[in-house]
């Protein structure tokens, strides 16, 4: 394969070649070379012209043109078409994939072989006043045009005459990389790439010339980005509970970065950040509901939920759309009771083992328990009116042990929950019954009736501590 430094010698020795002729006996020379084609009534016109082609300048017209007889004004070139071109230029074009004028040697059709007022010989100033009299139909239908064909230079991006066997379609970030150098630079240091970007192909959603979207998108978003992700178009289009930012008009990239992240999934920053961009405070839907903020949930507080800890909002919510309340990933009920179904704690058993609301003796399996009894069980494990984990736990962060909410709503009431720990169980005061203790140690005796033996000692920590 040819090297540039080859190309670059073959360009040299052809310049030499030209200069030898036009200094060897025969070639005119001063101002004789002019009387030879370019005389008054003859070829004048190229005295005036800014850019000559070099046999003309050097006044060898005969490089290019054979007189067919002597003394006659007839010519024939010295070459057929191309490979005339090819004889001084064979640097061009060698190894390459030619432009299809350029393979059909074609070259007088972008380059007047004697001389032009502009640059390379070229008819037009501008190559894209060129490029638009084979391919106007690339602008046809395009009002956002990428810059270079906005302002003319083609062939900032293309070679005229053909392109390196590397530089083919299917590697077009290379290419791209050179003017989107930031780009090109995430791709180096970011750990998470966008699939097309990374196989190096920017024309899967881009269009290199123009289109009718933004960004020179191949097609609006989130309409582009379904394209490939078809399971979370049916997700957006179908769920029962509908995130809006999925389906409105560029919301993906409101969360998703569409060349790189140092975030799984592309995501423009961690979920927790994320997600608190829209959703620090209250904030009301179309249907009229009010969405709890989550500043006042988690701001200050003691005790995290793991996830809300980890900054990992998608373990509990679908960002897409779910079938469930809240976005949630699996049922978590949004009521207070339910009967007791594996189904109704899809959510949480995720995590937690079911076996903690399964087991009714245990002295291994919670601390929540009375003696060998599973408060956890007793609570939940219910045919009907079983307490749901929204009961007791508050669903983000807590100022207190396990999650314990303060509050809960109950109907229109906002309930008190008054719970205090201790090191060998708790009590707890609120509106769902009496004041209730419990030790795993010494287990409080609450007899056949329900209500504690009299003689019982009360563990240690006072009610509502």
């Amino acid at each position: 394969m040819m090297t540039v430094v080859d190309r670059h010698l073959l360009r040299a020795a052809a310049f030499f070649l030209i200069t030898l002729c036009g200094t060897a006996p025969g070639a005119a020379d001063g101002a004789e070379r002019w009387n030879s084609c370019v005389i008054a009534n003859c070829h004048s016109s190229f005295r005036d012209t800014q850019h000559l082609h070099f046999p003309v300048a050097m006044g060898v017209c005969k490089i290019c043109h054979r007189p067919t007889s002597a003394g006659g004004h007839d010519f024939r070139l010295a070459r057929e078409g191309g490979d005339l071109c090819r004889y001084c230029h064979p640097e061009i074009g060698a190894e390459h994939n030619d432009h299809s004028i350029f393979g059909a040697r074609e070259c007088t059709i972008c380059h007047d072989p004697h001389g032009s007022g502009h640059r390379f010989l070229l008819p037009e100033a501008q190559s894209a006043d060129m490029c638009e009299g084979c391919h106007a139909q690339i602008l046809r239908g395009r009002s956002v045009l990428h810059t270079p064909v906005a302002t003319g230079p083609c062939t900032v991006c293309h070679d005229p005459h053909g392109s390196d066997p590397d530089h083919t379609a299917g590697d077009t970030a290379s290419l791209c990389f050179q003017c989107h150098e930031v780009t090109g630079q995430e791709l180096e240091t970011l750990d998470h790439i966008h699939e097309p970007l990374k196989s190096g192909d920017c024309g899967h959603c881009h269009d290199a010339h123009g289109s009718e979207s933004a960004m020179n998108l191949r097609d609006d978003v989130p309409a582009l980005c379904y394209r490939c992700h078809e399971e979370i178009e049916r997700t957006v289009q179908t769920a029962m509970h509908q995130h809006s930012v999925a389906s409105e008009p560029g919301g993906c990239l409101i969360c998703h970065s569409p060349h790189a992240s140092s975030v799984r999934f592309g995501l423009n920053s961690d979920p927790l950040t994320l997600c608190r961009g829209c959703h620090e405070n209250d904030m009301t839907t179309e249907e009229g509901e009010t969405i709890p903020g989550f500043a006042h949930q988690v701001e200050g507080k003691k005790y995290l939920h793991g996830p809300v800890r980890q900054r990992d909002c998608g373990a509990c919510h679908n960002s897409h759309g779910s079938d469930h309340f809240r976005l949630l990933v699996g049922e978590y009920s949004p009521e207070f009771y339910a009967s007791f179904d594996l189904d109704n704690f899809q959510l949480c058993f995720s995590c937690h083992p079911q076996r903690g609301v399964l087991t009714e003796e245990t002295t291994t399996l919670t601390d929540f328990r009375n003696g060998k009894l599973n408060l956890h069980y007793l609570h939940v494990n219910k045919p009907d009116k079983g307490r749901t984990c929204r009961a007791c736990h508050a669903t983000h962060a807590s100022d207190r042990p396990k999650h314990i909410s303060d509050r809960i709503w109950f109907g229109d009431w906002e309930m008190p929950i008054t719970f205090a720990k201790t090191e060998t169980g708790g009590n707890c005061e609120s509106g769902c019954h009496r004041p209730r203790a419990y030790d795993r140690e010494m287990p409080v005796d609450y007899g056949e009736e329900g209500e504690p033996v009299p003689d019982r000692e009360t563990p240690p920590g006072e009610i509502g501590e």
